[in-house]
């Protein structure tokens, strides 16, 4: 475990960390044949995620939709990964994936909730009650860069606010690809 002596040592070591991860992802996103991949794929799982589930989740997520079958639908999605791929993969936006004589399915926008490889990337815990160091819970500067809903507010770009807002009248969430884990417990709650 690293101790610091102080906050330029912080810095240097988690901005190392930051870029790191990002020059490995950006290599691993570009190495990726995208080519391969079906957007038609992810469109029937945004538009019917009950499809991959057993029976009675089948049936009671299909009941659930019934509720809103002459609606029209806005799809979405909130990542939590750095890279762009997923824009690799649906390539424009918004657009209509599904639709029939008294409803639409549209896939809005994607937001990254903790940034891009090359911009704003946020990296960090939950809330500082995971960070050991009871000397850094008083450090706003540490506090911004590691508690990832303080950082979201400190770049004031609104996405997490927009987030708040989808999650709040979100009339079904589903959760593709991603741990459930305490670092992002705040958006699980």
């Amino acid at each position: 475990m690293a101790t610091f002596k102080n906050l330029e040592e912080f810095d240097e070591v988690y901005d190392d960390l930051i870029d790191n991860l990002c020059d490995y992802l950006i290599n691993e996103e570009q190495n990726f044949d995208f080519s391969k991949v079906s957007p038609q794929i992810l469109y029937d799982y945004l538009c019917y995620p009950e499809k991959s589930l057993p029976q009675e989740d089948i049936e009671e997520i299909s009941s659930l939709k019934k509720a809103w079958i002459n609606e029209k639908w806005n799809i979405h999605i909130v990542s939590f990964n750095y890279t762009r791929s997923i824009e690799k993969i649906v390539k424009t936006l918004p657009i209509v994936i599904s639709r029939n004589s008294v409803s639409s399915i549209n896939l809005q926008r994607i937001y990254h909730i903790h940034g891009y490889t090359d911009k704003d990337t946020i990296l960090g815990v939950n809330d500082i009650s995971q960070i050991e160091n009871i000397e850094f819970h008083a450090n706003e500067n540490i506090i911004e860069a590691l508690v990832k809903t303080k950082c979201n507010r400190a770049l004031r770009h609104n996405v997490d606010r927009l987030f708040e807002k989808y999650v709040t009248e979100a009339h079904l969430i589903c959760i593709f690809g991603s741990s459930l884990g305490d670092t992002d417990n705040y958006w699980w709650e």
